[in-house]
């Protein structure tokens, strides 16, 4: 008998949701169990680069991007507010939860350059990181290039 498991929450970074979902993908050829994600989870970026975000997975010509946690955090986080330039407190206080007792800007600076190596994001894919010299960064994008498949 087949039997269909939904599991809708409202926060996708919930710890029970990423142990069951855990869970779930080292048991699935055992169990017959097949793993289908809302399509909206996935961002595309630029033609070549796509956010999975229930996996927590970047992925550039269908190859995995190895991101450390705090660069996909800033990722995502550049994604939520594209086109606005945020400040390296607004990143670091996002993703380290902590004031930003002076070093937001070294430790941000440091993150943000290994992004840009690891992302080939540049003017001509549409999207880049941009540089707003002693204040932040901004993830820019020209029309269409970030959207979700379907939607």
């Amino acid at each position: 008998m087949r039997k269909t498991i939904i599991l809708n929450l409202d926060d996708p970074d919930d710890s029970v949701y990423h142990s069951i979902l855990l869970l779930l993908s080292t048991r699935q050829t055992d169990m017959g169990i097949e793993i289908i994600t809302n399509p909206k989870d996935e961002m595309i970026i630029s033609s070549e680069l796509k956010i999975r975000q229930a996996e927590r997975r970047a992925y550039f010509k269908d190859s995995e991007i190895a991101l450390t946690r705090k660069e996909y955090d800033i990722l995502l986080y550049l994604l939520q507010n594209i086109n606005q330039v945020l400040t390296f407190t607004q990143i670091y206080e996002y993703v380290w939860k902590e004031p930003d007792y002076g070093t937001g800007q070294e430790v941000v600076s440091h993150h943000v350059r290994s992004l840009r190596r690891k992302l080939y994001l540049d003017k001509s894919s549409g999207c880049y990181l941009r540089t707003v010299r002693g204040v932040g960064y901004s993830l820019e994008k020209q029309k269409s290039c970030i959207g979700y498949p379907g939607g």
